[in-house]
């Protein structure tokens, strides 16, 4: 009993640590791009302040790599099973953020660069969507090709829903204690702990980014988080100890990303909206859920209280039904996110949730 009150005093030290270090250090970063005006540019797309910097990315993997490199191995000694190569590529796509938050890569160009850093991600650390039942033959090629596209997935429906203040940091924070509890649960305490220290940094962040926001994420932390928000969800698809090997592989992916499913559903729906509407489906537009919120008078808090609802009810809807039939499970999921969409104008209307401004 002593022993495991000294190991659960541990975790919250970690957790206490990894939100110190980030409030402090999101602070220090305040401080340097108010004195040197590192702001982020104004355009259509984002109408906010001028004097707002999106260098929070930095704060968020600063924070993490103190976390996993100091932290965790001494308080708990445990070690990240995949080694170096995934903090390593982990950073790479970060820094891909940061060039792009300064100098706004082409679409074409970062299509490319993420295609060529999730594919040395799944190479070097063998993160593999498991496909095997689908082409047995040829497994490992259709399974590389396939993860690195989930992966980019992942990453981009991260990317496009950071638009409003503090919305993905609590999506965030919401997949993160999901994925903590399932594998804490079934006994994958590196990564539970891993992903509790990736929420507390978060939650430190959102300090800063809740309306009206003092500094935003950029590129940089919503790709390095959605990268790390993939990596976790094919870790517990593979963990063995929460899926049968023959379990369908739709079953592992529906559960596995079932807390972070709005980001997923709403890059789809863009996706296809633009395909429909014959524009660049990797352009950028006022179409996205905030916007549409935004249109219709919400104010930023009932916009992110909004969208957590939906996504919670997504997230409930999966676990209650995915066991009986993953077609109803989609279906319901499609019809709850859908509904969302449509009712925002009579929600706005009639229910006056877009009079607080």
């Amino acid at each position: 009993m002593f022993l495991m009150k000294l190991m659960l005093l541990k975790y919250i030290l970690v957790l206490l640590l990894s939100f110190s270090v980030c409030h402090y250090i999101m602070k220090k970063i305040l401080y340097v791009v108010n004195k040197f005006s590192i702001f982020e540019e104004v355009n259509s797309l984002k109408n906010h302040n001028p004097r707002i910097s999106n260098l929070g990315g930095i704060a968020i993997i600063t924070s993490f790599y103190i976390t996993t490199n100091f932290f965790i191995p001494y308080f708990l000694h445990l070690q990240n099973q995949y080694g170096n190569d995934y903090l390593a590529i982990l950073t790479v796509i970060f820094f891909m953020g940061v060039y792009d938050d300064f100098l706004n890569i082409s679409y074409i160009k970062k299509i490319i660069i993420q295609f060529c850093i999730s594919g040395l991600f799944v190479y070097k650390t063998n993160l593999l969507l498991p496909m095997e039942q689908f082409d047995p033959g040829y497994f490992y090629s259709f399974s590389f090709i396939i993860t690195i596209l989930y992966i980019m997935l992942v990453m981009n429906s991260f990317n496009l829903i950071d638009g409003a203040d503090g919305l993905l940091a609590i999506i965030s924070i919401i997949g993160f204690l999901f994925f903590s509890i399932i594998l804490f649960i079934y006994g994958n305490v590196y990564f539970a702990i891993f992903s509790l220290s990736l929420m507390a940094i978060v939650s430190a962040f959102l300090f800063f980014n809740s309306s009206p926001a003092k500094i935003f994420m950029g590129d940089s932390g919503s790709l390095f988080l959605g990268m790390v928000m993939a990596s976790l969800s094919i870790v517990i698809i593979r963990d063995q100890n929460i899926f049968n090997q023959d379990q369908n592989i739709l079953y592992k992916v529906l559960f596995s990303f079932s807390a972070i499913s709005l980001p997923i559903f709403e890059v789809l729906r863009l996706i296809i909206t633009r395909l429909k509407n014959r524009s660049n489906p990797f352009k950028g537009d006022n179409n996205h859920l905030h916007h549409i919120l935004k249109r219709n008078h919400f104010s930023n808090a009932k916009k992110l209280l909004y969208i957590t609802i939906c996504q919670m009810i997504l997230l409930l809807n999966t676990i209650i039904t995915i066991d009986y039939s993953l077609i109803v499970c989609i279906v319901i999921n499609l019809f709850i996110y859908s509904s969302f969409i449509v009712l925002i104008p009579a929600v706005s209307r009639y229910m006056g949730i877009g009079k607080l401004v």
